[in-house]
């Protein structure tokens, strides 16, 4: 679970070559004050993880510090 270029993955019996699966994810940093933020703010708690899932996607918030989520 630590990507493609996995230090790890020899350590624990998986000697398998990457290979890409189809699937994408996207991380940011969003500032609390932004209208991301203020989006985010008004469907969850900002001290709470926040999950929203669709069949299509899904996306994970969680506070970081110094008001970015």
């Amino acid at each position: 679970a630590d990507g493609v270029w996995s230090a790890i993955r020899a350590f624990g019996g998986f000697a398998a070559k990457s290979r890409f699966s189809g699937e994408l994810a996207w991380r940011a940093t969003v500032s609390a004050d932004s209208v991301a933020g203020e989006a985010l703010a008004a469907v969850g708690d900002a001290n709470c993880v926040t999950t929203f899932l669709h069949p299509g996607f899904h996306l994970v918030a969680y506070p970081v510090s110094n008001g970015m989520a």
